[in-house]
């Protein structure tokens, strides 16, 4: 098929230029399931959340090192007041309550792109407990609704990388 271009596959996605797409691509596109986007870049970030009625409890902002996200190489707990504005928006306009994760890209400018709001922690919590974040501990006193402390938020870095268990490197 003269009229197919080679294409480079990352995971289930094809990276194309716009025009590309129109010349190659466009005409297929009733006859398939697409989901088409901008291309996202590093850095990515997941942002685990503890909320209640839209309002936020605690934060961790995790800065992926493997941008992709899979396989899990770890991550970095930074502060963002950008990420903090955006997750803050997030959660009051869905009025959301418990333990959530946010996934979020960058696009070529530079702006923050939300990939997916999970309503459920992220397989890598665990990054943020080992941070020294109790944040199961504090689901299960919002869920109970007990007198909670106000909630330290991280400020500074830490770098969390899988070995045969999870450590902090500074």
């Amino acid at each position: 098929q003269k009229n197919r271009i080679p294409q480079k596959l990352v995971n289930r996605e094809k990276n194309l230029t716009f025009e590309k797409f129109m010349k190659y691509e466009a005409n297929n596109i009733i006859q398939k399931n697409y989901f088409i986007m901008e291309k996202l870049f590093k850095p990515a970030f997941d942002v685990d959340i503890l909320c209640k009625n839209g309002s936020l409890l605690n934060i961790i902002i995790r800065k992926r090192i493997n941008p992709n996200g899979i396989p899990f190489e770890g991550s970095e707990i930074i502060w963002s007041e950008k990420i903090l504005k955006l997750s803050k928006k997030i959660i009051k306009g869905f009025d959301l309550s418990g333990l959530l994760d946010i996934d979020i890209m960058t696009n070529q400018r530079g702006d923050l792109i939300v990939t997916e709001i999970n309503p459920r922690p992220s397989g890598a919590v665990s990054a943020s407990i080992l941070a020294g974040v109790p944040v199961l501990d504090q689901l299960i006193s919002t869920i109970m609704e007990n007198n909670l402390k106000k909630f330290s938020l991280i400020r500074n870095k830490k770098k969390i990388i899988p070995f045969t268990e999870l450590k902090i490197v500074k």
